[in-house]
């Protein structure tokens, strides 16, 4: 028997399906060699006695109609509708339409009315309509009630993806909407979807029956196994929204058929170069059809005389087109207390050759110590697909230590990224990577800049937490390699429990030395907001080396480069 809130909740998804009464204005019109693009406004009475004006861009690709269809969700923070995203489908031929659920932000011209929809979970009590993310996804809903019947668009041929909270709609709707043909949720995934996840500022307990109910209804574990259509899921593997755990925990409930991985090595709310390829060839290949979608690899770990092997397997019709490159990466996750967000990942890459093997050699520093790995596939065509991670125990396998010794190096750019990126959060539309430049240092080995005039220089790692840096350091200070060629301050941030509950920031300040310079920190350098030191080294979940320079209008000119960086 269904409770109360169920009822409801069932009926107002069902109403959401119908459009009824509604009015259309257009506020502006463009046009380029693709289509017709134009920025309305959909009025409707979204919840009973609620009406609800929605600002929205569509566009509508020259030619012979209908079109398949394409709906997307923008995160939350500052977004809003995105005519970038729209040019960029309606250019593929898709009849492509995004709209503003978040209301004024940021003083623009036009945005949506939301009237008293909630902008946080339950306030009062356990009622649909005091639930942000169950009235976004009937907000969703009416959006594609309305998109399926224009007669422009193929309503049997209609997908559908958002960002960040987006993503989160979008593994809602998918799962209570049968009218898409594909789905891909970008970041939004994992255990953050449930709603004791958004409930701080309840004013009144949950009962269990209450948390049962809305566990049934909106938690995106509970509803992987009712996913109506294909659904990508893409994440950065230590996203702060979407917990990589979590994640393959809810993908595990999903059937093989309609499941797609796409995860992002050492990343935070950021995808890499290969995501715009990928998240396209999803869509053709099951909304439009004229596409073939690789399967992604399985990643099998053995061990052959000791040594710990992860190898990529191919079913037999997958053979006859092999990806280019495989990437196996990988990460000791149980060593500490470092969750997700810090975790560090190792990255091995291989040409995809029968030569290969399709393996690499994984090194083992404590058998003891169990590891987390998957395989990404990468196509000619730029399409990258990920295996399902594996858990899995050295010691129980009977591998061991592979007699590396450990290191205190935290950075040697000498054959590439090393671990360290760029933490800039560039989500809509989603930045295909940045632009990292290596220079020489004059005093040998390579050195990392940035190629992005007028931001901010930044570089993050998570390295320090890998158990190739469990010797003792507390003695030890950290030396840093740097460059910079106007007046200054760079910024040293020390993370503990980085991007999760808890944070706790350490900060240590220095003067920018023009030209090339190495600098020395003790632990006792750094300070939090507080004024307490940093106690020791074992709390660097997380190292930042930034730049802010003298003068604000300087940064477009200025060029930062950061080294080498150890222990010493």
């Amino acid at each position: 028997m269904m409770r109360s809130g169920e009822i409801r909740f069932r009926e107002l998804l069902k109403t959401a399906e119908h459009l009824g009464e509604h009015r259309i204005r257009t506020v502006e019109r463009r046009s380029d060699g693709h289509g017709e693009y134009a920025a309305m406004y959909l009025e409707t009475e979204l919840i009973p006695g609620e009406w609800v004006k929605t600002y929205f861009w569509i566009g509508v690709p020259y030619g012979e109609t209908p079109f398949p269809a394409m709906l997307h969700i923008h995160g939350g923070g500052s977004q809003t509708a995105n005519l970038e995203h729209v040019r960029h489908w309606t250019g593929k031929g898709y009849v492509a339409l995004s709209y503003d659920w978040k209301e004024e932000l940021s003083r623009q011209e036009y945005y949506s009315d939301l009237a008293d929809m909630p902008t946080k979970d339950m306030e009062e009590e356990f009622d649909p309509l005091q639930s942000v993310m169950f009235t976004r996804l009937i907000h969703a809903k009416k959006m594609v009630t309305w998109l399926a019947q224009l007669p422009e668009v193929d309503a049997n041929r209609m997908g559908a993806f958002g960002i960040s909270r987006g993503g989160t709609v979008t593994r809602l709707l998918n799962a209570w909407d049968n009218r898409l043909q594909a789905a891909a949720p970008i970041y939004g995934c994992g255990k953050h979807m449930s709603p004791g996840r958004l409930n701080r500022n309840v004013r009144r307990p949950h009962t269990l029956d209450d948390t049962y109910e809305w566990e049934q209804l909106l938690s995106g574990l509970r509803l992987a196994e009712r996913e109506q259509s294909p659904m990508l899921i893409m994440s950065a593997t230590n996203d702060y929204w979407g917990w990589m755990d979590a994640i393959c925990e809810g993908a595990v409930h999903l059937p093989e058929a309609k499941r797609g991985l796409f995860f992002a090595a050492n990343q935070n709310h950021h995808l890499d170069g290969w995501a715009g390829a990928t998240l396209d060839c999803w869509m053709d290949a099951l909304v439009k059809g004229d596409r073939h979608w690789p399967q992604a690899p399985a990643a099998v770990v053995s061990v052959h005389e000791g040594a710990l092997r992860v190898s990529a397997e191919f079913g037999a019709d997958e053979l006859s087109v092999l990806p280019q490159k495989l990437r196996f990466c990988w990460s000791w996750y149980d060593w500490s207390e470092v969750l997700p967000p810090g975790r560090y990942w190792h990255v091995k890459e291989i040409d995809c050759s029968p030569d290969s093997g399709f393996s690499v050699e994984i090194p083992v520093i404590d058998p003891g110590i169990s590891g987390f790995v998957y395989v990404d596939a990468i196509y000619a065509d730029g399409v990258k697909t990920s295996s399902f991670p594996l858990r899995f125990s050295p010691i129980y396998l009977g591998a061991a230590a592979s007699g590396l010794p450990l290191t205190l190096k935290l950075a040697d750019f000498t054959h590439g990224l090393d671990g360290w990126h760029c933490p800039e959060q560039r989500t809509e539309p989603y930045d295909t990577d940045f632009r990292y430049v290596f220079v020489d240092d004059p005093s040998g080995g390579k050195a990392l800049a940035l190629d992005e005039p007028g931001m901010r220089f930044a570089l993050v790692t998570h390295k320090s937490v890998d158990p190739m840096m469990q010797e003792d350091k507390d003695h030890l200070q950290l030396q840093l390699r740097l460059f910079v060629d106007v007046p200054g301050v760079w910024e040293i941030s020390v993370f503990y429990r980085p991007d999760q509950a808890g944070q706790i920031v350490w900060v240590s300040e220095v003067e920018g030395v023009l030209g090339w310079t190495d600098v020395r920190l003790a632990r006792q350098s750094f300070g939090s907001a507080g004024g307490k030191a940093l106690s020791s080294w074992d709390k660097m979940h997380k190292i930042s080396v930034s730049f802010v320079p003298e003068q604000m209008d300087a940064s477009s000119g200025c060029r930062p480069v950061l080294g080498p960086v150890r222990f010493v």
